[in-house]
């Protein structure tokens, strides 16, 4: 099968119908507002029956909680109204490029760790260019959660960024989407940007500050990534 063919929108509407895929979002958006505990039992539980499944939804967990904890108000009423509505909306976090995957956390600065996707200031916004790759949910997203370097001249645990962004966005598109051995009931794809116009509304956090913001997302998704595997090993 072709790797799209392998995701099954059911089971995502299927997770919707019992609250799974809106887990962690608080009770005041329309979600069930589960802790971090609950929401790693549930991973635990899935991933002993499909890893791919598990994998899916702790997008949505582990990017819900960082737009709670770093989103301005406006941002979470906007796209917490949207993750609500769509039984189909799922998250993604656009990091990872093909010559560097988790340089973020080296606990000191290099120069070496600079992202290539770069964002350069723009009238009422940013144009960013550049590639990411190997992202999960990367072709079935509908809010993606990209980070770009916005100074050269500084590392990238002082110079990046973190955009939010949207399918449709002029000069944002999916590439090639990964032929995997494993987790074939998730998706992961390259993603591109060129000249993509994001506005300023669309920055999360503070600019240049986007390390400050995956330290939020950081400690939640290593619990949550600990919890997928453990469920992998008990079913073993």
């Amino acid at each position: 099968q072709e790797p799209l063919e392998c995701f099954a929108w059911d089971i995502v509407e299927a997770a919707d119908e019992i609250g799974l895929r809106t887990l962690v979002l608080p009770e005041e958006y329309g979600g069930i507002g589960a802790d971090l505990v609950t929401a790693a039992m549930v991973v635990e539980t899935l991933a002993s029956a499909d890893q791919g499944t598990a994998v899916t939804l702790m997008q949505n967990y582990k990017l819900t909680r960082l737009l709670n904890k770093v989103g301005s108000p406006r941002q979470k009423e906007i796209f917490f109204e949207k993750l609500v509505a769509n039984k189909r909306f799922l998250m993604a976090i656009g990091s990872s490029e093909p010559n560097r995957a988790s340089d973020f956390l080296i606990p000191y600065e290099s120069p070496t760790t600079r992202y290539q996707t770069r964002a350069e200031r723009a009238p009422g916004g940013w144009r960013i260019n550049g590639e990411k790759h190997f992202i999960s949910n990367g072709p079935v997203a509908s809010l993606y959660f990209l980070f770009a370097q916005t100074n050269p001249n500084a590392d990238v645990l002082k110079g990046s960024t973190c955009f939010l962004i949207e399918p449709g966005m002029p000069g944002f598109s999916i590439g090639r989407v990964h032929d995997k051995m494993g987790e074939r009931t998730t998706t992961n794809a390259e993603l591109y940007f060129n000249d993509c116009f994001v506005p300023d509304e669309n920055v999360l956090g503070a600019v240049d500050r986007a390390h400050e913001a995956r330290a939020h997302f950081s400690f939640g998704a290593g619990v949550l990534a600990s919890a997928m595997v453990l469920g992998v090993a008990q079913a073993a």
